[in-house]
């Protein structure tokens, strides 16, 4: 291991989240104290200041600062810390592989048998390519979540185990922007897999290949033809950098109607209003067409790359025949490269320490004994 400054991986996290976050629970705080003052001063009975006083100050100052460090430290964690490099000898050959992940809202449709969702069907078959690379760890494996916009969760990386840490939590809250935009995705992995040094690129799309935009007015079919026609324009312009573009389908043949998340845990179904403007549930179907267009001339050969997800590990072992990754256990290890060490783990920890700490903090002080026996003085004879 060689040395290395201190560093994130996604700064934006430390710089703009975090101090957003502080300022709106000051915020939430200070406008509490407010109304809370404002209420005692017009409405509350007499004697309702001795209740109030009850509770510490200093405990209810303990508390917030708890929260406060603990959204401070998942900021931190989110921002992926690094230092320390380790140097790693890899295979000639091995590839750069990044993983699009669908996580629209046609992704929570559950049609895969056993009330399963297309979502936790994606992540399974995550966890089945890490499993199978993992029998020689040769390859780097990033992950990135999309939707309108897709989200950088993990660059490519020999560390499997943060990959299959990361796919755990995924879903629409992983993203910020709704919709579904896999155009932009491919782009933007594009664009990181040609910063990298690695000979081999790839990019495994896992996506029902379904747009749906609740907020598109009007013609649905138009729009998802037009968003079919960006996605296989930017996977061909993905492959003239030499980068290669699988594709792998989730969902039903027939159309469920899809939902989104509608506070806690619980759902709604996503609406629009079609061409005659009358509002309608939204329906999604795996659209094979558009993913089978989008991995055209993956493989050697220029043979397809796409394949539609099956309950065993058939269709992984099909995407790796047809040389979803390159290079493997045959090549030469005469490729060294530098890897910054993650420490998010110790912040999320820190965290998660604070914020359980929180819980156990009440709010009520000790009551002097003064105010014991007055109140006992004015009880009565």
């Amino acid at each position: 291991m060689n040395g290395q400054a201190f560093e994130f991986a996604r700064p934006g996290w430390v710089y703009f989240v975090l101090p957003g976050g502080l300022m709106a629970l000051a915020a939430v705080v200070w406008l509490g104290m407010r109304l809370r003052a404002v209420a005692l001063g017009r409405w509350a009975p007499a004697g309702a200041g001795r209740i109030v006083l009850g509770v510490s100050a200093g405990k209810r100052t303990l508390k917030l600062a708890l929260v406060a460090g603990g959204w401070a430290l998942v900021c931190v964690a989110v921002a992926r810390p690094q230092w320390g490099v380790e140097t790693t000898r890899l295979p000639k050959g091995g590839t750069d592989l990044m993983v699009l992940v669908d996580v629209s809202n046609s992704m929570l449709v559950k049609d895969m048998g056993e009330d399963m969702s297309r979502l936790e069907r994606a992540r399974w078959k995550i966890m089945d390519l890490v499993d199978e690379l993992g029998r020689a760890p040769v390859h780097r494996v990033g992950l990135m979540p999309f939707a309108g916009e897709p989200f950088e969760l993990a660059p490519p990386t020999p560390d499997y185990d943060a990959i299959r840490f990361f796919v755990e939590d995924i879903g629409p809250g992983s993203v910020a922007v709704g919709g579904s935009n896999l155009a932009r995705a491919i782009d933007r992995a594009a664009e990181i897999l040609d910063r990298l040094p690695g000979k081999q690129d790839s990019i495994l799309v896992i996506s029902d290949g379904d747009a749906i935009d609740e907020n598109e007015p009007g013609a649905v079919q138009a729009w998802r033809e037009a968003a079919r026609r960006k996605a296989v324009a930017a996977a061909r312009d993905a492959r003239l950098k030499g980068i290669r573009v699988f594709a792998l389908g989730v969902g039903g043949s027939a159309a469920g109607e899809v939902t989104a998340p509608d506070g806690p845990g619980g759902t709604s179904y996503v609406r629009f209003r079609d061409e005659s403007g009358q509002e309608r549930i939204a329906t999604s179907a795996l659209s094979e067409a558009t993913l089978a267009a989008v991995a055209a001339g993956a493989g050697p050969g220029q043979m397809d790359g796409y394949v539609r997800t099956t309950r065993d590990d058939s269709d992984i072992r099909f995407l790796l025949a047809r040389g979803l990754v390159a290079g493997g256990a045959s090549g030469t290890s005469d490729e060294e490269r530098s890897i910054p060490i993650d420490r998010f783990r110790w912040p999320l920890l820190a965290a998660f320490v604070l914020l359980l700490a929180e819980l156990f903090v009440p709010e009520a002080g000790p009551r002097h004994r003064d105010e014991d026996d007055g109140d006992m003085k004015g009880a009565g004879p």
